[in-house]
């Protein structure tokens, strides 16, 4: 053994026992912690499958996992994410917003056959986002697959361009599906390529295909050839998934952390809340207090028991009341006492809800609809922060992976369709790609005080007044035609404009200056001359 060695060894040892980190030691306070040096890819493949199933069913029957999902959805999403086009051409933004509005009701190909005898889809391109979110906590990830239409399926009131979205449960990927260097490769995969947990790889490792289910496998009782499985190119499919890993490949549910907690609180609230049912029947005892009285014979005199006489029924307990079998004389009677709740229930379970909620990234008041202990100071800064967090979420997920591979999905359609010119497209592709997604805007805690801050930013040319209106999920164009209407229809009516309500004029300077309100503008100095 060289010295290298020697002095490699004697390090160990004394690492063993002297570390710089306490959670490095060997000690009994770290027997307990749990360590894992697999990755992320083999942790979803090995466990991914069984954590979706259980969080499945927490998402359905667990009422703190419920009303958790829905409120971080309506945060995300809301009315739906909605794409303010920044061409140079305000003809051409105001028609791809316009066309792309009158596709968005009839995007997905889940259809039903309308008034009209054309296909009617069921969910909005919204509405799909909604259920692509949902997926996204709850499997940690979701599929959809861009589906062209036919020239049939198009109406000048409808359907405008032919394409649609069919979106993918996730269990329609099988984990299962893997090619090794031994094993047998489908005939319809090329050689050098792998499939892994049901995505096809080529030797550059990029996603080229995936393997679906043709259906749902748990409704296989219902379509007979749920488990047959079609190859669908990448280039048709979305995968949306929250990375953990930079190379990871499938979602792992972000219900994982508290699965066991949820499980664990439900069992305990059911537990407490069933001892308090029984609270409400009165259990009670008789004893007899002359033992050696003849006519007691053959009697049961257990104390603290309510067995019946030989020949005598029992009778069912009621909420509320009891039924006394007989009058016997020289008999005494008693009730149990209820245990009741624990004292510390209310303290137990407020704790429990917001470590759930903080997993959930939603607020406590969110999950428990408790706002006994909320106040404005409170408030605002649990909001900036849970805002922040989901305007993460909003663009780097589903903005990025779903709304702008869906927009330039539609333009390719729109242009084949004649919606939009071809020529032009063609030649300055990136002006229709240049779009902005605007989802609806959170309420204003203090609206007095936030619209004042967004004045002064705008004053002090921090920011601009289309900048400000787009973080309403408004188009500034569109707000500034409104208020030339409302302009136009005042000065027809005679109607005095009043400040702050409908004219800004230079004679009002900003703030709050009621007094003005309604006075004549007066005509701005020349520069360098006097007023006229």
């Amino acid at each position: 053994m060289g010295l290298r060695e020697i002095a490699g060894g004697w390090l160990v040892k004394m690492g063993a026992s002297v570390s710089g980190f306490n959670a490095a030691t060997t000690g009994r306070r770290t027997l307990n912690i749990g360590q894992t040096s697999r990755g992320i890819n083999n942790l979803a493949l090995a466990e991914g499958d069984k954590l979706l199933r259980m969080a499945r069913k927490a998402a359905l029957d667990n009422h703190y996992a419920v009303v958790a999902i829905e409120a971080f959805i309506s945060e995300v999403i809301g009315t739906g994410i909605r794409p303010h086009s920044r061409h140079p051409n305000p003809e051409i933004r105001r028609t791809l917003e316009r066309e792309f509005a009158l596709w968005a009701p009839q995007s997905s190909t889940s259809r039903r056959i309308g008034i009209d005898g054309k296909p009617d889809s069921l969910q909005s391109f919204f509405g799909q986002q909604n259920l692509i979110c949902r997926n996204l906590i709850e499997a940690g990830e979701s599929f959809a697959r861009l589906r062209p239409r036919l020239a049939a399926d198009l109406s000048p009131s409808g359907l405008r361009v032919p394409l649609q979205i069919d979106l993918i449960e996730p269990e329609q990927l099988p984990f299962w599906r893997m090619t090794g260097a031994t094993d047998p490769r489908p005939a319809d995969v090329p050689a050098g390529n792998l499939i892994r947990a049901g995505i096809e790889f080529d030797q550059i490792h990029q996603r080229v295909a995936y393997h679906f289910y043709r259906e749902h496998p748990g409704d296989s009782s219902v379509w007979p050839n749920a488990f047959e499985t079609v190859r669908v190119p990448a280039g048709s499919v979305l995968h949306c998934i929250e990375f953990v890993r930079g190379n990871q490949i499938r979602g792992i549910t972000k219900l994982a952390p508290i699965l066991m907690p949820l499980s664990d609180l439900e069992e305990f609230d059911d537990g407490e809340r069933y001892r308090e049912k029984l609270g409400s029947y009165l259990f009670a005892w008789k004893k007899t207090t002359t033992p050696d009285d003849p006519q007691l014979a053959g009697t049961d005199t257990t104390a603290g028991t309510d067995t019946a006489p030989a020949g005598a029924a029992y009778v069912e307990a009621q909420p509320g009341g009891i039924t006394v079998l007989d009058t016997n004389a020289g008999e005494d009677m008693g009730f149990y006492n209820h245990p009741g709740v624990a004292a510390t229930y209310g303290t137990f379970m407020k704790i429990q809800r917001e470590q759930i909620a903080a997993a959930m990234r939603v607020s406590y008041e969110m999950q428990t609809g408790d706002m006994t202990q909320v106040n404005y100071s409170s408030a605002r800064v649990r909001l900036i922060t849970l805002r922040r967090i989901w305007e993460q979420f909003q663009q780097a997920v589903v903005v990025h992976q779903f709304c702008r591979p869906v927009w330039r999905a539609w333009l390719d359609a729109a242009a084949l369709a004649g919606v939009i010119n071809a020529s032009d497209y063609s030649k300055n592709p990136e002006q229709y790609l240049d779009v902005e997604w605007l989802a609806q805007p959170w309420e204003w805690i203090d609206p007095k005080t936030d619209v004042n801050s967004v004045r002064m930013k705008i004053e002090s040319c921090l920011t601009s007044r289309s900048r400000e209106v787009a973080k309403l999920g408004r188009d500034a164009e569109q707000v500034d035609a409104e208020i030339k209407q409302d302009h136009d229809r005042e000065a027809e009516l005679g109607i005095v404009p009043v400040y702050g309500a409908s004219r800004v004029t230079e004679t009002v300077p900003p703030g709050d200056n009621e007094e003005l309100a309604g006075t004549e503008p007066k005509k701005p100095t020349p520069i360098g001359g006097k007023a006229a």
